[in-house]
């Protein structure tokens, strides 16, 4: 008699498994439709060993978000690996352009890591050093910067100031992939020369507003309060 079976995973890869399964169907479904149930069976794994591991699809969510900003993260430091540290102001240009370029190259997980964000009671401490880091990165770079134009920021004002540069790629990136940017140039005449069409038009518009970003903050530091004089 020939038995044949086939492999499962044992305790220690089941976990990693699940979520490589889950970052593949986010490539094509939405967040919503992922299930643990549909999760084992694409494993070839039972319901209650994928639960052994999750208690619940938000415990999934939050260990898949935690995988995604990790990835995302590694993206934007490799963009510096070619820039000199003492370039703070070129660094700060690539990880804005990989910023952009990971919402296109990976836009499943680009919504994940920025649009579903789970109760803070269900953080875990992965969870909680993977949405750091990138922010760590783009701070220490500001200061950087601020501190070639002679000015020594504090903790809050390097934390407004990394602020200010995050919200402003953030903010286009999303109008970018939304189309909207194109639509405004469509319907409102704005010159032809802002296109939004193409990736060169789309890095070209995002270098434009780092300038202004960064043309902001060297003059803009000293402005910024951590408790602003009360009215008189």
């Amino acid at each position: 008699m020939v038995f044949s079976c086939k492999r499962g995973y044992h305790h220690g890869n089941l976990k990693t498994a699940l979520i490589k399964a889950a970052m593949k169907q986010l490539q094509e479904d939405s967040l919503e439709s992922l299930s643990l149930r549909g999760l084992a069976r694409s494993v070839g794994v039972t319901p209650t060993a994928a639960y052994n591991h999750f208690a619940d699809k938000t415990a999934l969510l939050v260990d898949l978000k935690s995988a995604a900003l990790s990835q995302f993260d590694s993206f934007l430091a490799d963009a510096l690996k070619d820039i000199p540290a003492d370039q703070p102001e070129q660094r700060i240009r690539a990880m804005a352009h990989a910023y952009l370029a990971f919402s296109s190259v990976h836009p499943a997980l680009f919504n994940l890591v920025f649009n579903w964000v789970p109760d803070l009671e269900r953080l875990t401490e992965e969870f909680m050093v993977a949405g750091g880091r990138g922010e760590e990165l783009l701070r220490e770079e500001i200061v950087g910067f601020l501190q070639q134009q002679g000015q020594q920021p504090d903790d809050y004002q390097a934390a407004i100031a990394s602020l200010s540069a995050w919200s402003m790629v953030h903010g286009i990136t999303t109008l970018l992939k939304s189309s909207t940017v194109e639509a405004i140039i469509y319907c409102h005449n704005w010159p032809e020369d802002l296109n939004a069409r193409d990736c060169d038009g789309c890095y070209r518009m995002l270098d434009h507003l780092v300038d202004l970003t960064l043309a902001g903050l060297r003059t803009g530091i000293p402005l910024i309060e951590r408790h602003p004089p009360s009215p008189a």
